[in-house]
């Protein structure tokens, strides 16, 4: 995926080329984020801004009133569903596994299919922190479903705002989307099975156990799965590993340095210049693409965690955060490994679906 769109028309009138304007509205629109969602005191500071940076590399020109509303229902039902599995199984817990085992594998194989990243990652963070929240209480579970409901709405909100304020270039001709290409069933089908038993173990300490600790190791992996596409080079995967632990790393800088300071705007102006770094390397496409789309996501997870008033979040000392940071790293590393060789395909016409968020 390259950020960058050809057919600057208007840039030398501007100032402002396509690859500028993606960059600088990947910025606002992280920051926009942050600030709807620390104005409406949602809980999960960080759950809308990492939709954002996941959705706008997907959408280079005004999103349509459809998908604005489409994220809000979808994460209404998945909410919704999970809620009704908590509350019917919460003496179940292999039940719920086996329901939560059966949902992700086949929003992963839809997104193999060439579904829409950013309403299979919808899905699947109901269907994995629903019922995380339903080990501690029932009304823990309901609460959570509210912040996420409500995270959602910031979410369409501010890819409207982000638009509005930096708007795409205008195009020389009107050009007919291309629906995105997929795997054929069986390939998607083993990907998606490799994709869920890296998953799987996690959830079943989670749910067996009531490991509410490590709730930032789960929502970690969840961000690398969401963008790790199957590739025939393992240059991707430590591309990948190394941009979330880098990201996760300045994010416990960043935050000693807003504790310091103490302001919310300068909390907001860390996470508009981190953002432009990361879309700035983004923007280049290659290899590297990889390594900033990843760190961007694990930068606004664990830097929006430390102002999280939730299990996991800002109680966390700076030496606690590092060490969850390497243990989630190297537990992606070691499970990617082991399921390899069904992520896996051949070189052949069939390419996999594009990163969609």
């Amino acid at each position: 995926m390259t950020a960058a769109q050809p057919g600057d028309i208007g840039a030398a009138r501007t100032g402002f080329t396509t690859t500028d304007r993606f960059i600088l509205r990947m910025a606002v629109g992280a920051t926009l984020a942050f600030a709807l969602s620390l104005i409406f005191d949602l809980p999960l500071s960080f759950f809308a801004p990492l939709l954002v940076v996941k959705t706008l590399p997907s959408m280079p020109t005004f999103p349509s009133l459809l998908q604005g509303v489409l994220m809000p229902v979808v994460m209404w039902i998945g909410t919704t569903a999970a809620m009704l599995m908590v509350s019917l199984f919460a003496d179940a817990p292999l039940v719920e596994l086996l329901i939560i085992t059966l949902v992700l594998f086949f929003t992963y194989y839809a997104k193999r299919r060439g579904a829409p990243g950013v309403i299979v990652l919808l899905l699947q963070i109901a269907f994995c922190i629903v019922p995380l929240y339903g080990t501690v209480s029932l009304d823990m579970a309901h609460g959570i479903v509210d912040v996420l409901q409500e995270s959602t709405v910031v979410l369409a909100v501010t890819l409207f705002l982000s638009h509005l304020l930096v708007p795409a270039l205008p195009l020389p001709v009107q050009v007919a989307p291309v629906p995105p290409p997929g795997l054929p069933p069986g390939a998607a089908a083993r990907i998606a099975l490799a994709d869920m038993l890296v998953l799987l173990p996690l959830l079943l300490n989670l749910l067996l156990y009531s490991a509410f600790h490590n709730f930032v190791m789960l929502m970690m992996t969840i961000n690398i799965l969401s963008d790790l596409e199957p590739s025939r080079s393992r240059i991707t995967g430590r591309n990948m590993l190394f941009g979330n632990f880098l990201g996760g790393l300045l994010a416990v800088g960043a935050q000693q340095l807003v504790y310091l300071a103490d302001s919310l705007v300068f909390f907001l102006l860390t996470v508009f210049l981190a953002i432009l770094w990361f879309a700035r390397g983004l923007a280049r496409g290659g290899l590297s693409n990889d390594f900033f789309r990843i760190g961007a996501g694990t930068f606004i997870l664990i830097l929006g965690l430390a102002i999280t008033p939730e299990h996991g979040g800002s109680e966390m000392s700076y030496l606690q955060r590092i060490l969850h940071i390497l243990v989630a790293t190297v537990y992606a590393s070691a499970a990617l490994l082991i399921v390899s060789p069904l992520r896996r395909i051949d070189p052949g016409p069939a390419n996999p679906a594009p990163v969609q968020g």
